[in-house]
């Protein structure tokens, strides 16, 4: 594992989730419970709306496709479940 988990008090600024599925979903509902303001990118521009936001989380914005290097810049973190390749661009996106 090239990552590890962090505890982090998010401030005003947004999270950022990249990914479409369950994993992604459970990171979404817990960051919610957190308080934290969510800003999600989905890969899959085919997704269902609630698949895509999960129950409970309709204040989180959603857009499809990767985050560019801007939307990283005004981000509090960046949290990525959207398989290994997608991860790792990911990754190294927000690493510059």
């Amino acid at each position: 594992m090239r990552f590890l988990p962090v505890f982090l008090s998010a401030g005003a600024q947004p999270v950022i989730l990249v990914g479409s599925g369950p994993q992604a979903v459970a990171k979404l509902h817990l960051l919610r419970a957190a308080g934290v303001k969510v800003r999600r990118f989905s890969p899959q521009v085919d997704e269902q709306p609630p698949q895509l936001c999960g129950e409970g989380a309709r204040d989180a914005a959603v857009a499809f496709g990767e985050p560019g290097a801007d939307d990283i810049k005004q981000a509090f973190a960046v949290v990525s479940a959207a398989g290994r390749e997608i991860d790792e661009r990911i990754a190294a996106r927000a690493h510059h």
